[in-house]
């Protein structure tokens, strides 16, 4: 396989030679083909972590990575390029080649087993994401996405850890202060870090507007598959580092299967709207000390208003501290299953919040050997929700009478508190509509600071 590459201003030809892993049938041979990556709250934690401990947030990109994996543990023969071999020949491969279907799992286990030599701790909630300790104090901390390394930690961590995994694999570049990884633009500076992909969002491109359509014609093939195409671009956006677009972004990846021309033209005003407000950042700052940490969650729901009937549902969670606070995870998306009525839809989007809140809570507590939760606090505008959680009363709509006995049981455990809070000032409010204001929002990403 040839790729072009940019290389120092200069255009190269980059030859990979890649296994045709596709014509294996990897559940017969009980090939174990999964790998982890890190999650993007995971991305944002080890940033945290530099943020509190004051460190510089660094990168290695590994060369090769699946060269550079375990020994295959099985025979595998390949057929050489003719270019480099005879027709008569064959390969027989000690490690994977890209294309193989267990490539990405036997690099994974390489760069596993070298991180327990160490004496790194893996993540039980993610298992891409590692902590080094000295007792209960953390040292260093890096995640992993294939072959991408973000990493944080003291001078003689890195001495030890760093400089070690560089002599282990072979390593293509290395990065800090101001760099990209994987499509984020990441600076810090004396003030915290932010990320943001301004240069992403610019390379952003409308969909060619059919004028002469009316708006309830159902779009050709050819502008479907522009819609879907662009649908999943703002999604990246939307999931990385934009969540007051979360809004259009659902819509569009839920237009059904008959998509029309008012769709479309909604679709290019998301893509002047976020082009328009292009200088917003998630920011990272120096949230004090892990044990004063807290966790904030705004969640809402919009009842039937997408095109098929069902609701839309979105959360923002921030952490909390030091009088600033950071988003860590967000999500506005189609509720996972049509509801009968408003407060139906509101009981499903909080609890979607509520387990994504608990899931951050556990991984603060994990990471800094906290010996409880922090607090966790679930803000929504739904007053009939509230009344609901503080009631003993059975409620009427049966199918969601399970998912308030479960909030009602995080209520009685002291898991999360839930709070009421006026529409205008819910986060997650301009997530599932499209006539609310993303100012308050915006405000808040801006200052790195909460108003409650």
């Amino acid at each position: 396989m040839f790729t072009e590459k940019i290389v120092e201003g200069k255009k190269t030809i980059k030859a990979r030679l890649v296994a045709r892993g596709f014509e294996e049938d990897s559940d017969s041979l009980g090939v174990r083909t999964d790998s982890p990556t890190c999650t993007r709250h995971s991305l944002k934690f080890v940033m945290m972590t530099a943020a509190i401990k004051g460190w510089n947030i660094k990168s290695l990109d590994v060369s090769s990575a699946f060269l550079q994996g375990n020994q295959l543990d099985r025979d595998v023969f390949n057929q050489p390029p003719s270019e480099l071999c005879d027709g008569d020949k064959v390969w027989k491969l000690n490690r994977c080649l890209y294309g193989l279907n267990d490539a990405p799992r036997e690099w994974y286990n390489a760069v596993y087993d070298e991180f327990v030599k160490l004496g790194a701790v893996r993540s039980t909630l993610d298992n891409a994401m590692f902590m080094w300790y000295d007792g209960n104090d953390i040292i260093g901390h890096l995640c992993s996405h294939v072959d991408d390394f973000n990493y944080a930690g003291t001078y003689e961590w890195q001495e030890k850890v760093i400089e070690s995994i560089k002599k282990k694999f072979k390593i293509r570049t290395e990065n800090e202060g101001s760099f990209m990884y994987l499509g984020l633009n990441v600076q810090q500076n004396k003030d915290g870090i932010s990320i943001d992909q301004k240069h992403y969002i610019d390379k952003l491109e409308e969909i060619p507007n059919p004028k002469k359509k009316l708006n309830e014609e159902r779009l050709s093939i050819e502008e479907k598959s522009q819609l879907r195409s662009l649908s999943g671009q703002m999604l990246w956006v939307t999931n990385q580092t934009r969540p007051d677009a979360g809004f259009e972004t659902c819509m569009m990846s839920n237009a059904g299967k008959t998509p029309i021309v008012k769709q479309l033209k909604e679709a290019n005003k998301a893509v002047r709207k976020l082009k328009n407000s292009n200088d917003v950042k998630i920011k990272i700052p120096n949230l004090g000390q892990s044990d004063q940490l807290t966790v904030v969650v705004h969640g809402d729901a919009s009842h039937a208003n997408l095109a098929d009937g069902s609701s839309q549902g979105a959360f923002i969670i921030f952490i909390c501290g030091n009088g600033r606070m950071t988003p860590i995870l967000w999500k506005s998306k189609k509720l996972r299953k049509v509801t009968k009525s408003p407060l139906a839809s509101e009981i499903l989007a909080v609890g979607e919040a509520s387990d994504a809140a608990i899931l951050v809570a556990n991984s603060i507590r994990e990471v800094y050997r906290l010996n409880n939760l922090p607090p966790v606090v679930c803000y929504t505008d739904s007053k009939s929700l509230i009344e609901n959680l503080k009631s003993s009363n059975t409620v009427e709509d049966m199918s969601v009478r399970v998912e308030v006995a479960r909030l009602r049981e995080m209520v009685s455990l002291k898991e999360i508190v839930y709070k009421w809070v006026k529409s205008q000032d819910n986060l997650a409010d301009v997530m599932t509509k499209r006539t609310a204001s993303a100012e308050e929002l915006l405000g808040v990403l801006d200052k790195a600071a909460l108003s409650h």
